[in-house]
């Protein structure tokens, strides 16, 4: 199993370009009750990051940034029930999700997977 701060670094360096994170249905990225300690650390990364209380909507996370926030990401789906969560990448037509048992679901829009799977194969996936 690859972990998480290999699949942020491989999608960035595959994709080039910030990513978008929304979830399924609007609601608040802090609202999770959970006094798991990888939940609550997660929660405090948002926080750190500027997340407010409230906030719904997507998320924009770059480059070096991308293993960390995915770390975070997974513990809060896993262990919090986060709502599922996708993210694309700007003008690139995918999209994908990571379950909560962490494997990576790949979508793309352009009719053809191509692109992933030769990078991906490359990389050894």
């Amino acid at each position: 199993m690859r972990g998480m701060r290999e699949i942020g670094t491989t999608l960035a360096e595959l994709l080039d370009a910030p990513l978008d994170f929304i979830l399924d249905y609007p609601i608040p990225w802090l609202s999770q009750d959970s006094d798991r300690a990888k939940v609550q650390e997660a929660l405090r990364y948002l926080r750190r990051a500027g997340v407010s209380e409230d906030y719904t909507g997507a998320l924009r996370v770059c480059g070096s940034d991308l293993a960390e926030f995915g770390r975070h990401l997974f513990w809060l789906i896993r262990q919090a029930g986060l709502p599922y969560c996708w993210f694309t990448a700007g003008a690139v037509p995918i999209a994908a999700g990571i379950c909560k048992y962490g494997n990576l679901h790949g979508y793309d829009f352009a009719g053809s997977n191509r692109g992933w799977q030769s990078t991906l194969e490359g990389r050894g996936w």
